[in-house]
């Protein structure tokens, strides 16, 4: 690593005296080449060293996966920002309230009764509002110190690499606001205190005269602070391709700027003088908004422009994006490999391109401006209207087939309603942006005057959520689907880039063009045709956490998920089974088999309805029973907490109108080739609780068999285990280790070669389960500790691979199938 950072930085030396002795010689196309190489090189380099190379006393070098007590002392370096609380919901497990983050630089930690010096910057969650701090201050921070989280499956969200991108090793974590204490308050002259102190105050402003729901949406436009919008409102967002309305970015800088740029150009000052406050006011505001890449960039090309008006030059637009890219990477290289500065930079340069094509059209004869000039004035506005809003979604509709081989390959969703629903979303947030800096303005100067503007930001932002949920609601408005890999993705836009580059021969660029859709057709296909069958059985545990989903494959094609969910986050487990099987190439799950009505067992079926054409869905004949309150009443008025979470699910199933069935012992599923035996519940068991009436599935195929008891326990783990014993290859532990499920017992009557528990692993009872499973000959592996664990069943062997460690070893030969 050390000798790779070395050798970057000579690349870029030597490139660079090599551009300057060519260009000197006049060969200035080569010249051209060597210097991109140089900055190329030096880029590298720079990332190199911001990736690789921390501090020896990095707080993160001490940070394990597992939470570990820490005491530590650190300046915070912004004022400490409110997250929203999610939005209440049957199918989380458990509430969650308001959060704060605080993004910290640490100094010290304590060891013992001392302290000694530490480093690093990390950021501190907190649970509850944390008051009364400022950017500057030294603060006293009691909490859990853990590693970011790193990928436990395929296609799942790589949390630590995100992290380490900022130069973040580690995070903190509090469970009260009374664990951080200010130490010392920040003193002197800074100017990153003023800032933090000016975002603050815009936050309360907009709170004040907006109100709750509305502040949220206008501190996320105008600021950037999109950490108070609440998380079902950030989707809906997101799914109609609209998120950058609540990012700063080009759109609502080049508002700010039109502003700026319009009272300069009303002639009451100098122009130069006018310009340099603009780019002045500019630089202000990028700062104000967190200097994020997308305001970045931004920023640059609007500075550019004020540069070339005051010294009378032309703008050349892709050098300007050039050099706005190079600033970005110079802040932190990390930014440009992640999704949203990606994203920002292709629609730069895509409405480059669009407004080059514009200016290189042929204008109107004179005869038609003559015509054009004697038309009613009615009728000159509603032409010169219809020609905006073509313009506007013509512009919209390329903006949005350039983005979306990115949005596909990063987050498998494409968005359709982002362009008709642009007609009514640009106006809007111009509307917002606008009258939300004069009622800013209007509260420091003249505060009587800012009513009106935040009556009018106020409604524009309730237009502006109408037509978004409106969008969300429109029947394929955004459709998931399969994704092209990273590589085919790259090489799209490589060629892209070319044709954009090519923009002076025309026939170039439209081959290059042509080349980049086909390029991409042809990656489409291939990650949705490169995942064949597996020639056997082949069964995935994905690590969800406290949670359980198994992923069954057939050779024939068919796919089975037993259990969908999580004691966290529905949407988080939504996204990782929805990774995993769009990272196996599946659009379908022919059978959806939910065990029994714990949340933690299905509560990512509804979003994994919305994005999978399913089959059907099983379930026992209990998981949607009558309401009652735990004694067996009906519960008059609402229905109980207990039974909300089933009866929403119930109400997702109908909506998707996808076929349900009851499943009970004797019954059998035929997946393709393979049969799914049912072994429990029996037909109108009550048993005392959901768990002993779990769904129990037995899966052979060529002589081997898996076992699927999802969280039985007690009385009916006790009625299947007066059956003969049922020996099993593979076994998922009953109610993820619990000793509730009686290992010793099942592990005798089950007589599995491999177990495995699905999370549970920092828990007692799951230590002691997998000591049971052992001394019964068992091979146990946990999700937690190895991330999915997949299984491939043949004739001859089985053939175990964890995520994280890849092929796993096998103590014990498997028993031939022929002896069963």
């Amino acid at each position: 690593a050390r000798w790779g950072g070395a050798a970057t930085w000579g690349v870029a030396l030597v490139a660079l005296v090599a551009w300057r002795v060519v260009w000197r010689r006049g060969a200035e196309r080569f010249a051209s080449g060597l210097l991109v190489v140089a900055v190329a090189a030096t880029g590298a380099a720079w990332h190199h060293a911001c990736w690789r190379l921390f501090d020896r006393d990095d707080i993160g070098r001490i940070a394990s996966p597992q939470p570990a007590p820490i005491c530590l002392r650190a300046v915070a370096l912004d004022a400490p920002r409110d997250r929203a609380a999610p939005a209440w919901s049957p199918l989380r497990a458990i509430p969650q309230g308001e959060k704060t983050e605080l993004l910290l630089r640490v100094t010290s930690v304590r060891d013992r009764d001392a302290w000694r010096r530490a480093a690093g910057r990390t950021e501190l969650l907190v649970e509850g509002n944390l008051l009364g701090i400022h950017a500057g201050d030294t603060v006293q921070v009691f909490g859990q110190i853990r590693a970011p989280g790193e990928p436990l499956n395929p296609g799942q969200f790589d949390f630590a690499a995100d992290a380490r991108s900022r130069r973040q090793l580690a995070t903190l974590r509090c469970e009260s606001p009374d664990c951080v204490q200010v130490v010392r308050t920040g003193g002197g002259v800074s100017p990153w205190r003023w800032i933090s102190d000016a975002r603050v105050s815009v936050e309360r402003t907009l709170a004040r005269r907006l109100g709750p729901v509305r502040a949220p949406i206008a501190a996320a436009m105008l600021i950037g602070a999109r950490q108070a919008v609440p998380r079902d409102r950030t989707e809906a967002y997101r799914r109609t391709g609209t998120l950058h309305v609540l990012v700063v970015s080009g759109l609502h800088v080049g508002l700010v700027v039109g502003v700026f740029y319009a009272g300069a150009r009303l002639g009451w000052f100098p122009r130069r003088p006018t310009l340099l406050v603009v780019m002045l006011l500019i630089l202000a505001y990028t700062l104000l908004v967190g200097a994020r890449p997308p305001a970045v960039r931004a920023a640059v090309l609007a500075e550019v422009m004020c540069l070339a008006a005051i010294t009378g030059r032309n703008i050349l637009a892709l050098n300007s994006l050039a050099a706005a890219s190079i600033i970005v990477l110079a802040l932190n290289p990390g930014e440009l490999f992640r999704s949203g500065p990606q994203l920002s930079f292709i629609a730069a340069a895509t409405l480059i391109a669009f407004g080059s094509w514009r200016l290189g059209r042929r204008p109107p004869s004179p005869m038609d401006r003559l015509l054009a000039s004697a038309r009613p004035w009615p009728e000159r506005l509603a032409r010169r209207v219809a020609g905006s809003a073509g313009l506007l979604l013509f512009a919209t509709l390329v903006v949005w087939l350039t983005t979306a081989p990115l949005l596909l390959c990063r987050f498998n969703l494409l968005s359709p309603v982002a362009v008709p629903i642009s007609l009514a979303v640009f106006p809007l947030v111009a509307i917002s942006v606008v009258s939300g800096l004069a009622l800013l303005a209007t509260e420091v100067l003249a505060p009587p005057l800012a009513g009106p503007f935040a009556s009018l930001c106020g409604g524009s932002i309730d237009l502006l959520e109408a037509v978004v949920t409106r969008a969300n609601a429109t029947p394929w408005g955004s459709v998931w689907t399969i994704g092209p890999s990273a590589w085919w993705t790259t090489g799209a836009y490589v060629l892209m880039g070319g044709a954009l580059l090519a923009g002076r021969t025309p026939r170039t660029a439209m081959r290059l063009a042509q080349a980049g859709a086909g390029w991409l057709a042809i990656g489409f296909g291939a990650a949705t045709l490169n995942n064949p069958p597996p020639e056997g059985l082949r069964c995935s545990f994905i690590a969800v956490g406290h949670g359980c989903a198994v992923l069954v494959e057939t050779p024939g094609g068919g796919t089975l998920l037993y259990d969908a969910g999580s004691l966290g986050s529905p949407g988080a487990a939504t996204e990782t089974i929805a990774g995993v099987l769009w990272s196996k190439g599946l659009r379908r799950i022919d059978a959806l088999v939910l065990s029994h009505a714990d949340v933690d067992h299905f509560n990512a079926a509804p979003g994994l309805l919305e994005r999978f054409r399913v089959g059907a869905v099983y379930t026992s004949s209990t998981m949607f029973g009558t309401p009652t309150d735990g004694v067996g009443e009906p519960i008059q008025g609402r229905p109980s907490r207990r039974w909300s979470a089933p009866e929403e699910l119930r109400q997702v199933i109908q909506r998707a109108g996808v076929p349900h069935a009851v499943l009970r012992r004797g019954d059998r599923l035929r997946i393709a080739d393979v049969t799914v035996d049912v072994l429990h519940p029996l037909e109108g068991d009550v048993g005392s609780s959901d768990n002993s009436r779990s769904l129990v599935l037995s899966i052979e195929h060529r002589g081997r068999r898996l076992l699927l008891p999802g969280d039985l326990e007690a009385p009916g783990m006790d009625d299947l285990m007066l059956r003969p014993p049922h020996d099993c290859d593979v076994l998922l532990a009953p109610h993820h280790g619990s000793a509730r499920s009686d290992p010793p017992g099942f592990a005798a009557w089950s007589t599995p070669e491999w177990v495995v528990i699905s999370g549970g692993a920092s828990d007692a009872y799951s230590a002691s389960a997998g000591r049971s499973y052992a001394a019964s000959g068992a091979n146990v592996l946990r999700t937690t500790q190895a991330g999915m664990i997949a299984f491939e069943f043949s004739e001859r062997r089985i053939e175990p691979t964890a995520f994280l460690t890849g092929e796993l070893s096998r103590p014990r030969p498997a028993i031939p199938a022929g002896n069963r």
